[in-house]
Order: C-alpha cells, then structure tokens, then sequence
C-alpha cells in the first residue's frame, strides 16, 4: 500500500494514460446522479485539458473501455438529449475519441494476426520488446467501442479490426468450440489453453451477444451461440458451477469458482 504523502502509483498511471481516467469513465454516471450542469462542467473540462498526443505507453484494453467508451458515451447523452454545450463544441468529445481510436489502431494493424498487442504508445505505436501475449478478453473487448466510433465517424477500419480480432480469436478454438486464457499476437499459437468464463475469457462472450444487440452483427451471434452451447456442455460442473477445463479435451483441470464468472447468469439472461 502506498503512503497517503505519496502520489507515486508506480506503472499504473502509465497503463492508465495518467489522463483523467476516472472522470471521463464517469461522466454518464455524472448525468445520470449529478443532473445537465454539473455534466457539462466536467465534459468542458475533459475537453481543455484532455489531449492524447503523449508519449506514452497505454494499456490497449483499459484505455479503450474506459476512455474511448467515456467519451463516446458522453457524446451519445449530448447528440440523443439534444444538449448545447455553452463553452465547446458538441462534436468536440467524438473529436477526441477519433483521435485516440487512431493512436490505438497500430496495436491492431502492426500485428501479422490481426490481434492486438496489449500495449501501444499513442505517439509511437508498438514498440519492440512488449509482451505479444493477449487474453481473449483483452482482444476482443473492443467491439462496442470501436463499432460505436466507426459508426459516429463514417470511419470503418475501427469496427473492421475489432471484428478481425474477434475472427481470429474463433477461428482458434478447441475442436470443442473452447477457446483458451491467453494467445501469442504474433504466432496465433495458445500459450494458455485452460477454458473457463473467468479472467482472460469473460467479456468475449459479453462483447459477442452484446455485438449482435448493438451492431446487428449476426456472425458475432453464431459466434456466441457456440460457444455458449459449448460451455454448457463443458465447462458447467455437475450442473451447478463453471470450471476451467482443457480446451482440447474438455478435462477439468481448475474446479476453482471465479468471481469473474458472475456475469454469465446476467448474460443468459440478456440473451433470452
């Protein structure tokens, strides 16, 4: 734990972006339980003092889920409740979002498989010597984000290489339509190939249902509706919990319950 006289945080705020992450995660929250002034006060100040032309190595996942989805959730509450914001423009947050979902796509585009790395520099793009190890979860967390912008900005390669992350992630299933906690970006190859619904798996079924919801993408519903068949058949244990398993051969290898798996109930519920 870190002395409260300290602001030291180590690497988290280099992973983070050290750039105002809290805020702009909540400014929907902000709308919904502070009301229309206190929100555009906050947005207008994200706006003058937010820039991500930094030297600086981000995580890919986390700076997509909670900056690029801040601001563009903040930018849909402006465009669909009909606000005028007094002191910047009202596309001046899907400006910024632009600008960081293109500091991010080299972590798409300078992988031969179309999986990102897990970090990029949003001036430099991927630099030598980062890790080419990603979670499922970690690739193809992207999808509403990325579909969202394109779809704001007419600009398709975001939504194109979410879908391509999330293709390549399929297409390296088990023959048991499992797929694995951790992919090499650069062989395709699984350096993990336990299967659960817990950490490094979880959000790429989320994404997949949600992807079809959202984007009416319906191979992300074919997608989904393997896999889920798949971890009904394998991964649920003695029809009362979820497990890790091989992938390959459906053998349990982890009877450990995950707290990351809680989700999945609100998931069969939101599919029906």
């Amino acid at each position: 734990a870190r002395e409260r006289s300290s602001q030291s945080r180590g690497e988290i705020d280099s992973q983070l972006g050290d750039f105002a992450l809290t805020l702009v995660d909540s400014l929907d929250s902000i709308y919904l339980f502070k009301g229309r002034e206190y929100f555009e006060e906050n947005v207008n100040w994200v706006i003058k003092n937010v820039s991500f032309d930094r030297n600086i190595t981000v995580s890919v996942f986390e700076t997509i889920i909670r900056i690029l989805g801040g601001l563009l959730g903040a930018h849909a509450i402006i465009t669909e409740n009909g606000l005028h914001l007094a002191d910047s423009d009202n596309s001046a947050l899907l400006d910024l979002a632009h600008d960081l979902g293109h500091r991010l796509l080299p972590a798409f585009e300078q992988s031969e498989t179309g999986l990102p790395y897990s970090r990029v520099n949003l001036r430099h793009g991927v630099s030598q010597g980062l890790s080419s190890k990603i979670s499922p979860a970690e690739a193809a967390t992207c999808l509403m984000e990325f579909g969202a912008l394109s779809r704001y900005t007419g600009d398709m390669r975001f939504e194109d290489a979410a879908l391509r992350a999330i293709d390549q992630i399929w297409s390296r299933r088990s023959p048991l339509d499992l797929i694995g906690t951790q992919i090499d970006v650069e062989s395709g190859e699984w350096s993990q190939s336990l299967a659960s619904i817990g950490p490094g798996v979880d959000s790429f079924y989320e994404y997949l249902l949600k992807g079809y919801i959202f984007l009416d993408c319906h191979k992300c519903y074919d997608y989904f509706l393997k896999g889920y068949q798949a971890v009904e058949l394998h991964i649920k244990h003695q029809d009362r919990w979820y497990v890790g398993v091989d992938g390959a051969s459906g053998v349990t290898k982890n009877a450990q319950a995950y707290g990351l798996s809680s989700f999945w109930s609100a998931l069969q519920v939101l599919a029906g």
